[in-house]
Protein backbone atom coordinates (compact mmCIF):
# COMPACT_ATOMS: atom_id res chain seq x y z
CA UNK A 1 0.00 0.00 0.00
CA UNK A 2 2.79 2.29 1.04
CA UNK A 3 4.54 1.29 -2.38
CA UNK A 4 1.18 2.44 -4.29
CA UNK A 5 1.12 6.00 -2.57
CA UNK A 6 4.85 6.18 -3.08
CA UNK A 7 4.22 5.59 -7.01
CA UNK A 8 1.39 7.82 -7.70
CA UNK A 9 3.10 10.77 -5.65
CA UNK A 10 6.00 9.97 -7.91
CA UNK A 11 3.66 9.99 -11.27
CA UNK A 12 2.19 13.34 -9.84
CA UNK A 13 5.74 14.64 -9.42
CA UNK A 14 6.95 14.23 -12.56
CA UNK A 15 3.53 15.27 -14.30
CA UNK A 16 4.25 18.45 -12.30
CA UNK A 17 8.35 18.98 -13.92
CA UNK A 18 7.21 18.16 -17.19
CA UNK A 19 4.55 20.75 -17.15
CA UNK A 20 6.87 23.66 -15.48
CA UNK A 21 9.05 22.45 -18.24
CA UNK A 22 6.98 23.11 -20.90
CA UNK A 23 5.37 26.27 -19.52
CA UNK A 24 9.18 27.76 -19.40
CA UNK A 25 9.64 26.52 -23.03
CA UNK A 26 6.83 27.88 -24.18
CA UNK A 27 7.51 31.13 -22.41
CA UNK A 28 10.74 31.42 -23.91
CA UNK A 29 9.23 30.40 -27.36
CA UNK A 30 6.88 33.02 -27.18
CA UNK A 31 10.01 35.83 -26.14
CA UNK A 32 11.45 34.50 -28.76
CA UNK A 33 8.42 35.22 -31.15
CA UNK A 34 7.76 38.91 -29.69
CA UNK A 35 11.79 39.78 -30.76
CA UNK A 36 11.34 37.86 -33.99
CA UNK A 37 8.37 39.84 -34.56
CA UNK A 38 9.20 43.24 -33.27
CA UNK A 39 12.73 42.80 -35.78
CA UNK A 40 9.86 42.22 -38.85
CA UNK A 41 8.01 45.25 -37.55
CA UNK A 42 11.04 47.76 -37.48
CA UNK A 43 11.71 46.44 -40.97
CA UNK A 44 7.86 46.23 -42.62
CA UNK A 45 7.64 49.65 -41.20
CA UNK A 46 11.14 51.96 -42.12
CA UNK A 47 10.12 55.31 -40.61
CA UNK A 48 12.42 58.05 -39.40
CA UNK A 49 11.89 58.36 -35.80
CA UNK A 50 14.28 61.70 -35.94
CA UNK A 51 12.12 64.73 -34.60
CA UNK A 52 12.68 67.26 -36.44
CA UNK A 53 12.02 70.76 -34.28
CA UNK A 54 11.39 72.85 -37.58
CA UNK A 55 9.34 70.25 -39.47
CA UNK A 56 7.33 69.05 -36.65
CA UNK A 57 4.39 70.23 -34.77
CA UNK A 58 5.72 68.56 -30.77
CA UNK A 59 3.08 69.08 -28.03
CA UNK A 60 5.17 68.43 -25.01
CA UNK A 61 2.52 68.62 -22.78
CA UNK A 62 0.64 71.48 -23.45
CA UNK A 63 3.85 73.39 -25.27
CA UNK A 64 2.91 73.12 -28.69
CA UNK A 65 5.75 74.48 -30.94
CA UNK A 66 4.96 74.97 -35.40
CA UNK A 67 0.65 73.94 -35.02
CA UNK A 68 0.80 76.26 -38.12
CA UNK A 69 1.73 73.55 -40.05
CA UNK A 70 -1.25 71.77 -39.62
CA UNK A 71 -2.93 75.09 -41.17
CA UNK A 72 -0.22 74.40 -44.06
CA UNK A 73 -1.48 70.81 -44.34
CA UNK A 74 -5.36 72.01 -44.47
CA UNK A 75 -4.41 74.35 -47.12
CA UNK A 76 -2.95 72.00 -49.20
CA UNK A 77 0.28 73.72 -49.08
CA UNK A 78 1.95 70.49 -47.67
CA UNK A 79 0.84 67.02 -48.43
CA UNK A 80 2.41 65.06 -45.27
CA UNK A 81 2.41 66.46 -41.71
CA UNK A 82 3.86 64.63 -38.32
CA UNK A 83 2.61 65.77 -35.34
CA UNK A 84 4.38 64.33 -32.18
CA UNK A 85 3.01 64.38 -28.68
CA UNK A 86 4.46 63.36 -25.13
CA UNK A 87 3.59 61.15 -22.91
CA UNK A 88 3.49 61.89 -19.44
CA UNK A 89 6.80 59.61 -19.43
CA UNK A 90 8.25 61.60 -21.66
CA UNK A 91 7.81 58.99 -24.30
CA UNK A 92 6.76 59.77 -28.25
CA UNK A 93 3.71 59.27 -30.09
CA UNK A 94 3.45 59.99 -33.94
CA UNK A 95 0.83 61.02 -35.60
CA UNK A 96 1.47 61.14 -39.33
CA UNK A 97 -0.80 62.30 -42.06
CA UNK A 98 -0.42 62.12 -45.84
CA UNK A 99 -2.55 63.43 -48.68
CA UNK A 100 -3.95 60.40 -50.46
CA UNK A 101 -6.13 61.24 -53.35
CA UNK A 102 -9.16 62.64 -52.11
CA UNK A 103 -8.60 61.66 -48.54
CA UNK A 104 -6.26 61.69 -45.74
CA UNK A 105 -4.35 58.61 -44.26
CA UNK A 106 -3.06 58.77 -40.71
CA UNK A 107 -0.56 56.74 -39.28
CA UNK A 108 -0.82 56.24 -35.28
CA UNK A 109 2.12 55.29 -34.60
CA UNK A 110 3.13 54.30 -30.08
CA UNK A 111 6.38 52.06 -30.98
CA UNK A 112 8.42 54.43 -29.07
CA UNK A 113 5.91 54.12 -26.32
CA UNK A 114 7.75 51.92 -23.47
CA UNK A 115 4.44 52.63 -21.07
CA UNK A 116 1.86 51.46 -24.02
CA UNK A 117 1.13 49.06 -26.38
CA UNK A 118 3.82 49.25 -29.45
CA UNK A 119 1.34 49.81 -32.22
CA UNK A 120 1.72 51.49 -35.83
CA UNK A 121 -2.15 51.77 -37.17
CA UNK A 122 -3.27 53.61 -40.04
CA UNK A 123 -6.71 55.23 -40.32
CA UNK A 124 -8.38 56.77 -43.86
CA UNK A 125 -10.12 59.75 -42.98
CA UNK A 126 -12.04 62.23 -45.18
CA UNK A 127 -10.95 65.63 -43.33
CA UNK A 128 -8.50 67.46 -40.78
CA UNK A 129 -11.07 70.48 -39.34
CA UNK A 130 -9.96 73.21 -37.42
CA UNK A 131 -11.93 73.92 -34.24
CA UNK A 132 -11.49 77.16 -33.04
CA UNK A 133 -13.26 78.66 -29.84
CA UNK A 134 -11.89 80.84 -26.95
CA UNK A 135 -10.58 78.11 -24.57
CA UNK A 136 -9.37 75.53 -27.19
CA UNK A 137 -7.65 75.13 -30.74
CA UNK A 138 -7.96 71.71 -32.09
CA UNK A 139 -7.33 69.80 -35.25
CA UNK A 140 -9.82 66.65 -35.55
CA UNK A 141 -9.50 63.95 -38.07
CA UNK A 142 -13.50 63.05 -39.41
CA UNK A 143 -15.02 60.68 -41.51
CA UNK A 144 -12.52 58.42 -40.74
CA UNK A 145 -12.90 54.53 -41.75
CA UNK A 146 -14.49 52.20 -38.68
CA UNK A 147 -13.74 53.24 -35.46
CA UNK A 148 -12.92 55.69 -34.13
CA UNK A 149 -15.13 58.22 -36.62
CA UNK A 150 -13.22 61.13 -35.36
CA UNK A 151 -9.52 61.73 -34.44
CA UNK A 152 -7.92 64.33 -32.45
CA UNK A 153 -4.44 64.91 -33.30
CA UNK A 154 -4.28 68.05 -31.38
CA UNK A 155 -5.42 70.21 -29.10
CA UNK A 156 -4.34 74.00 -27.84
CA UNK A 157 -5.28 75.22 -25.04
CA UNK A 158 -5.90 78.66 -24.69
CA UNK A 159 -5.58 80.51 -21.19
CA UNK A 160 -8.28 83.11 -20.65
Amino acid sequence: MVQVELIKASTVYLVLLMLLGCGNQASDQHNLDQQQSDQQHEVQFPYDYTINEDKDVIDLHGRVSNYMKLDDFIEGRTNTQRVVRYTIEGDPIYYQVTQRNDRIELRYDTTKDKFGSPNVTVYTCDTLQKDETDTALTYTLTGCDGEPMEINILTISRKL
